[in-house]
This record gives structure tokens, sequence and C-alpha cells, in this order.
């Protein structure tokens, strides 16, 4: 009806991998594809749908020959480390990790956040950093949102902070235990330095966590070019830009921030 009265022209998607990659825990997602029924061109936007996924979307979407527009997905302003630990000591490790920057980032006004993988996890490691937590079942997530950005300091979260953040000043990012896929990995970390300051990501990682999890996910490329992100001896920026854009670009290819392989070190 909206068609045939002039009143739609087109169909814009935002985040539209979360058409394949979010069905299992979204079932509504998956009649998005019904949209097609409409007839209108279709415009679907993403920051993170790498060449290899591109027949799932189409798939996922009912799409044929859909035209792709790329742009690169390499921030220069991110400096990548990965920190390793005991498997029962990563939550102890990830304590002693922010510590040193939840003071900085007080008197800074800056803001820095840790990305845990349980809602528990997350309240837990708030607790102990007498900051705020964030996950889907936080009733007033809003207001601690618009707290943390006005007064900066450390926001413990899940990966419901995940996308939509889009402010300047988060300089620290901590992952606590390996990430679903490297596509969560790019989405989460790109919520630092939107402002254009460099900021730091980490993950941190116990002994063996990886190595089980690619075993366990094997089939699932995006699994394993995140454990390869992890684990791979060579540029991490390189590793990360080769899997998402099809072109790996280094951190001396691109004058960037350095990751702990090139010769950057430790994290601060």
């Amino acid at each position: 009806m909206l068609k045939a009265k002039g009143l739609l022209h087109q169909i814009v998607i935002d985040k539209c991998h979360l058409a394949f990659t979010a069905r299992n825990w979204r079932e509504k997602l998956l009649a998005m594809k019904n949209l097609r029924l409409l007839g209108s061109p279709l415009v679907m936007l993403t920051a993170t749908l790498p060449p290899l996924q591109e027949g799932e979307l189409e798939a996922s979407m009912l799409v044929r020959q859909a035209t792709y527009i790329r742009a690169s997905t390499v921030r220069a302003n991110a400096r990548y480390f990965v920190s390793w630990c005991q498997r029962d000591k990563v939550e102890e490790t990830a304590l002693f990790m922010c510590k040193r920057w939840v003071e900085k980032l007080r008197q800074s006004g800056q803001k820095g956040v840790v990305y845990c993988k349980s809602k528990k996890q997350s309240e837990r490691l708030a607790e102990e950093l007498g900051c705020a937590h964030y996950h889907a079942d936080v009733a007033d997530r809003a207001d601690r949102l618009q707290g943390w950005v006005e007064r900066g300091g450390m926001m413990v979260a899940t990966s419901a902070l995940g996308t939509g953040v889009d402010f300047a000043g988060i300089v620290y990012i901590l992952h606590v235990g390996t990430l679903w896929s490297i596509s969560d990995f790019a989405q989460a970390s790109g919520r630092g330095g939107r402002g254009g300051e460099q900021y730091e990501v980490v993950v941190l990682v116990g002994q063996g966590e990886v190595e089980q999890v690619m075993e366990r996910e094997k089939e699932k490329m995006d699994v394993l070019a995140m454990g390869q992100f992890l684990i791979g001896s060579g540029c991490r920026r390189e590793l990360m830009s080769s899997y998402l854009d099809k072109r790996g670009q280094s951190c001396s290819e691109l004058g960037a921030a350095g990751c702990d392989q090139c010769g950057e070190g430790e994290e601060v």
C-alpha cells in the first residue's frame, strides 16, 4: 500500500549483519527478509560484513545481485594488545589491570569499558572496581549510560554496550576472555577513539582458552579469524583487516599506533 501510494521509495536497514548473526537469540530478525516482498529498493548498512559472509547476508535477506560499496574498517588510532594469564586467574588479573586505569580515568574525565562475557561477571567486576555495570537486564541502563558519558570513568558491560555507542573520550577497552567472533570484537572495540584520540584495546585471555574455542567452533570462519588474531604471530591490525576487508593493512603500512607485535611493547 505504501509503495502504491508513492510513499515508500526505499528501505534502509542499519546493522544488517544482525539478519544472520543474531537470528539464534533474536528470532524476530528472521522476519526482516519479508521486507523484500514490498518490492522497494533495499539499502543495507553495516560496519562488519567480512567479504566471506556476503553470501550469508544475501541468503538471509533474499537478495540477488547485490552491489557492494566498501570502506576500510581499519582504525588507525587504536593500539591492540593481547595479554595472557592462568585460566583460573582471569577475573583477578582483569581487576589488577583495571585498577591502574580507574583513577586515571576519573581524574581526566575520560572513559574506559570492560567487556565481559556474562551478566554475572560484569556485576562482580563492577562491584570490585566501584563503578557501574551495564547489561540487558539493567532497568536504568539509559541513566547509567548518561552518567558515565558525563562523568567519565570505567563502565563494566556485556555486549549490550557493543553497538550504538558514539561518544568521544573512550581511551581504554578491555575484553575479559576470548570473544565470540572477530566481527563482535571489531564492533565493541570500535566504540573507542570516537573523538580522534588514541586508545588501547586489550584482550585478556586464559591459557588454553583460544584453542578450545577454535576446536569447538572450527566450522565458523568468524570465530577462527578471532583465534588467529589472538594467537597469530604477525601484526594484529593486519590479521584483523585481512579478514574484515580482504586486504590486510599493517601498523607500519598505515603509520598507525602500533600493536603489541609491531614493537610497541605491553599495554600501559
